[in-house]
């Protein structure tokens, strides 16, 4: 929904290394780093002592030290050159050191394996592969574990299919998923749902529900769901790849169209007034072609030659008036010449009025999608609407700490009409049963949500 066009991950959740784990590699870590450390000390005292023996420096006396001294001795710096432990110690016009070399070491099993080198030149050169400490105390392989993991129901992500003998299967794109580690990795898991039905969220006590709780609370080993990777949560648990990039969009029943039968529905077309105009054009090309006819010399006349025959008498002119206007064409047409540019004009106008009115009628009867009043969050504070977003989820969370005002208005009107919906189907529901125009907030995300208690008059909702 939100859509500030922002985009939002989900993966499968991890439950960060314990304190025991990550001192044992930080101990491991730590004495090669004092050694590395005693090894940079012994050869930067070994380029002093190389500068200050020779002959541009001897003569410095360190308790009066001028600017012309530090120049000198730098200089002496620039030009040591020791073969020390960490290797050969040269230095650049510049003051770097170059002709650097360096081992790359990796920690397997509580040990440091060298495994490839790294100098200014080539950069760095590996010779096999990174591998990740499966030592004592220290693992992080799950080859041959059972491994807890925590479910919530989020179709098409988790399905939960209940057989004739009453056992509980689940599937879904998470469980595909979850085998697939299981396989390659060599692991074996159990299931159970989230108690509580929750992604995960802070409270304000400060401890996380849903998922991420049972994390924290070293109850489960892995989440197993589509879990909206946020800035928050990733402070406490640590996320897999994202196996998904989304966006939000906001959930509206679709409004039920009225079908009322309207026996004058091919009148739309045209404004009333254009059809009183049509009448009033027929009653005087009629008029106008029977007093031509009458007049004319060359018209249908009776035999005494006066007047005019029956061709063309006032009710048969009204007729080819309407035929013409029928597009059915008179039984006569006009013999006298004044009579038949009267004819061909008439004609004309009547191919434009024609053509008009069946664009319009076209227009009028094809089926179009009705309109939502709600078309951004602007438009949602600028109304009396209810706006639903699912508990615990990463757009609750979002409304809760945003600083933007019409974010925090959104969010003070769900708190007080409490429309937080518990369950994705019970936002889904919410928004498809209400009596009368609905509209209610839900992530297109793994957490879509929207449902509330319609507190308010019946008016459109969020």
């Amino acid at each position: 929904m939100n859509r500030t066009s922002c985009f939002k991950k989900s993966g499968i959740v991890f439950r960060p290394a314990t304190r025991s784990q990550e001192n044992c590699e930080v101990m491991v870590f730590d004495q090669y780093l004092i050694q590395e450390i005693i090894g940079f000390s012994y050869d930067a005292i070994q380029v002093i002592s190389q500068a200050v023996n020779t002959n541009q420096c001897s003569s410095i006396n360190g308790s009066s030290v001028s600017m012309q001294d530090r120049n000198a001795m730098l200089e002496c710096l620039k030009k040591a050159n020791v073969n020390g432990i960490t290797g050969p110690v040269e230095f650049g016009l510049d003051g770097k050191r170059i002709d650097i070399e360096f081992e790359i070491f990796n920690l397997r099993n509580n040990t440091f394996l060298h495994i490839g080198d790294w100098n200014s030149t080539k950069l760095a050169v590996l010779y096999e592969d990174i591998q990740p400490n499966s030592g004592n105390g220290s693992s992080t392989g799950v080859a041959g574990k059972k491994i807890r993991t925590v479910i919530v129901l989020d179709p098409p992500f988790m399905f939960a299919n209940t057989k004739d003998d009453g056992t509980v299967s689940y599937s879904g794109y998470c469980m595909d998923l979850l085998n697939e580690l299981a396989r390659s990795l060599h692991f074996t898991y159990e299931i159970y749902l989230v108690p509580d039905g929750r992604y995960g969220a802070l409270t304000d006590n400060g401890t996380w529900n849903g998922m991420v709780g049972e994390l924290n609370q070293e109850k489960a080993d892995i989440a197993a769901a589509p879990l909206t990777v946020t800035e928050v949560r990733e402070k406490t648990v640590d996320f897999m790849m994202p196996f998904m990039y989304f966006t939000e969009d906001m959930l509206i029943r679709k409004q039920k169209a009225v079908q009322e039968v309207d026996y004058l529905q091919f009148m739309n077309p045209f404004e009333n007034e254009v059809w009183f105009c049509t009448i009033a054009t027929i009653v005087v090309i009629s008029i106008a072609v029977f007093v031509i006819n009458y007049y004319s010399p060359y018209g249908y006349k009776r035999e005494d030659g006066h007047g005019t025959s029956e061709e063309f008498n006032y009710f048969n002119s009204l007729w080819f008036s309407v035929a013409c206007m029928l597009q059915q064409g008179g039984d006569n047409t006009p013999r006298s010449l004044s009579g038949r540019i009267l004819a061909g004009c008439y004609w004309f106008c009547i191919l434009i009025w024609i053509s008009t009115y069946t664009a319009n009628l076209a227009a009028f009867f094809t089926v179009k999608n009705a309109e939502h009043p709600i078309s951004s969050l602007d438009d949602i504070v600028k109304t009396s609407y209810e706006v639903g977003v699912l508990d615990s989820s990463s757009t609750h969370a979002f409304f809760k700490s945003s600083k933007y005002e019409v974010h925090q208005k959104i969010w003070s009107r769900m708190e007080r009409d409490g429309t937080f919906a518990q369950s994705v189907d019970e936002g889904v529901k919410w928004v498809r049963e209400k009596d009368k125009p609905s509209l209610r907030q839900i992530d297109v995300s793994p957490q879509p949500a929207s449902e509330g208690k319609p507190k308010e008059p019946e008016k459109p909702a969020i």
